[in-house]
């Protein structure tokens, strides 16, 4: 989940990096900005997926040590 803290985080690396580099091209910082969102969402939903993976697989070899024991 995408929340504030994660938005205004990247808005103040923004505007650092904006600083640093003493540019004013505003247009470019802001759509690295919402890029750089963007990808946040992508990483939450991979870390969710992945999750889901791990269950799975728990689940499978759970149920093969079970075979195996019997």
């Amino acid at each position: 989940m995408l929340n504030r803290r994660h938005i205004r985080v990247k808005v103040m690396q923004s505007i650092y990096a904006l600083h640093q580099k003493n540019s004013d091209d505003i247009e470019k910082e802001e759509k690295f900005l919402l890029h750089s969102i963007d990808s946040i969402q992508d990483l939450y939903l991979t870390m969710l997926s992945s999750l889901v993976e791990i269950r799975k697989r728990k689940l499978f070899f759970l149920k093969l040590q079970a075979k195996s024991t019997w």
